[in-house]
Parts: structure tokens; sequence; C-alpha cells
């Protein structure tokens, strides 16, 4: 602001008069960019405020992601074993049948002998 001179450039120095309708002007103009910047100074306090919440809030689903991603790895494991329980219960099922047969078989056979000794012990 050397030799009177304000930030306009030589404006300032003008408005010495109250009959300088630059300096109103001048004036006005300056008040309108102050309000323009209270209003986009709210504006962006409004975002910094929303970007922090968003950010909170995607923080919180990441969280949820991972402890649901964790669930799944648990419930496949757990299916995982239970679909092996599974096949070996069927297996061990499978073979009790076998001996099931195995021994009716075994059954028959010592009935039938018994049939035999029983009369020929009889005769």
């Amino acid at each position: 602001a050397a030799e009177g001179k304000g930030m306009f450039g030589g404006e300032a120095a003008a408005c010495g008069g109250p009959a300088n309708t630059s300096c109103s002007s001048l004036e006005t103009y300056t008040s309108s960019l102050e309000t323009a910047l209270a209003l986009k100074s709210a504006l962006l306090e409004e975002a910094v405020r929303l970007h922090r919440a968003l950010e909170m809030r995607m923080q919180a689903l990441e969280q949820g992601a991972s402890w649901k991603d964790s669930q799944l790895v648990a419930l496949a494991r757990q299916q995982s074993e239970t679909y092996e329980a599974w096949g070996r219960t069927s297996q061990e099922l499978g073979n009790a049948c076998r001996d099931r047969d195995a021994w009716r078989e075994r059954a028959g056979r010592l009935e039938e002998e018994f049939c035999i000794l029983h009369a020929g012990a009889v005769e």
C-alpha cells in the first residue's frame, strides 16, 4: 500500500470524497466478496463435517465387512468339517451294514448247522 494506493491499485485513494461513486461500488463489491466468502466458508465447514461423518460410516462398514468375512470363513470351515464328518459317518454306516449282512449270513449258516447236528443227534 505504498503512496496511498490500496489493494485495488489506487481506487482506495480515490475514496476521499463522499460524492465519489467509485468508493460506494468498491465497498459494495468488497461486501459481496465478504458475503460470498462467509457462505463458502460455511459450505466448506459443512462439507468437512459431512466428509468426517461419511468417513466414520465407511470405517464402520469396513469393520462390519471384515466381521462378516470372518463369519463366512468360520461358517465355511464348519460346513467343511460337517461334510467330512457326514462322509465318515456314512462310510461307517456302510461298513456296519456290510457287517450286519455278514453276521446274518453267518447266523443263517449256524442255524442250518445246528439243525443238521440236532437232526443227527436225534437219530
